[in-house]
């Protein structure tokens, strides 16, 4: 069997999952070779999710790959999938089918020849990591993660088309509108601090792209409050966490060769931001008081009306609301 990409390309071939080193040379743009090979198994994956009757209308794309390959055209390499359940709001609909949609997962990473595991059944989500043999015929590896609290979107879904290294490789997906998916970078900056996230709020802002600022911000202040610490407390000296060591080893490598900020560039751009999310309305600072005395009440936020009543629901929030409320009653 020939290598796949040793010949005329065919997204039919697909499912053989094997890249000729030629091919990916001459499809990678400026890119590594390897992560270029993790993001045409990424949109594979995707590709048979999107078809699979069960999950297509039972989980939505976030993350990096989201914004990289669907709202934009390889800003950066990203070479994960992170996904959330909206199958059911309710939770007793959640528990029921979780074990169906994972399960159909695993046929689909088996159709694919992957080597795959689980990470512990937690509530809140799971995490898969998958595991190949490169076209460098190295061990590889890429990853599902699915959150399972974050089952309320705030904004509605989109059905978006992809774009791809592969001219007659089509893919459509739904994913999550740019305002959440920047209040979650948002939020994953200030809680992991890891160099990809502040890349890509730098190109957002250094570029200046389209956006609906306000409701980015509406939508970071009620993500940023189900943190695990008291976001009041939080300040811009929180970015510090962002180390120069990740920038150089884990961002620039799936980066284009002639794209790679230094980390006090992004800084520049990053830190009057922070500063100004940390400036808080009369209204946030309501809503975040409120939800640090175990009463979450997002229409504090959003207003009264049907977008407060939907995300009254929401099960990170009154997760968050549960926790404070109990360890208050226990001080």
């Amino acid at each position: 069997m020939e290598p796949y990409g040793s010949q005329k390309i065919s997204c039919r071939k697909r499912t053989l999952m094997q890249y000729a080193p030629e091919y990916i040379n001459k499809i990678r743009n400026g890119f590594q070779g390897d992560s270029v090979e993790k993001v045409l198994r990424l949109q594979t994956l995707l590709s048979d999710f999107s078809k699979h009757p069960y999950l297509k209308d039972r989980i939505v794309l976030k993350g990096g790959t989201a914004i990289t390959q669907f709202h934009f055209q390889f800003p950066r390499i990203s070479v994960d999938i992170d996904l959330d359940y909206i199958g059911s709001p309710k939770l007793e609909g959640m528990k029921e089918e979780r074990p169906r949609l994972e399960e159909t997962m695993d046929q689909i990473f088996k159709s694919q020849k992957y080597v795959f595991e689980w990470s512990e059944d937690e509530h809140a989500g799971r995490k898969c990591m998958l595991k190949f043999v490169n076209f460098h015929g190295n061990n590889d590896n890429v990853r599902v993660d699915i959150n399972y609290l974050m089952r309320i979107p705030v904004m509605q879904i989109v059905r978006m088309k992809s774009f791809s290294f592969e001219e007659d490789f089509h893919l459509e997906f739904p994913v999550l509108q740019l305002e959440e998916l920047y209040a979650g970078k948002t939020k994953a900056l200030l809680e992991r601090g890891l160099a990809r996230d502040l890349y890509d709020l730098y190109r957002l802002l250094k570029d200046k792209l389209p956006i609906d600022t306000n409701m980015w911000r509406t939508i970071t202040i009620l993500f940023c409050s189900s943190l695990r610490d008291d976001f009041r407390k939080y300040t811009s000296k929180r970015l510090d966490i962002v180390s120069e060591t990740d920038v150089w080893t884990a961002l620039h490598p799936i980066l284009r060769s002639d794209e790679r900020p230094t980390r006090e560039e992004m800084m520049k751009i990053i830190y009057p931001f922070i500063e100004e999310l940390f400036s808080f309305k009369e209204n946030e600072k309501q809503y975040l008081d409120s939800l640090m005395k175990g009463v979450y009440d997002p229409s504090l936020l959003f207003g009264k009306g049907a977008l407060a009543e939907k995300l009254a629901k929401h099960p990170a929030l009154l997760w968050k609301a549960k926790n404070v409320s109990e360890y208050l009653t226990k001080q």
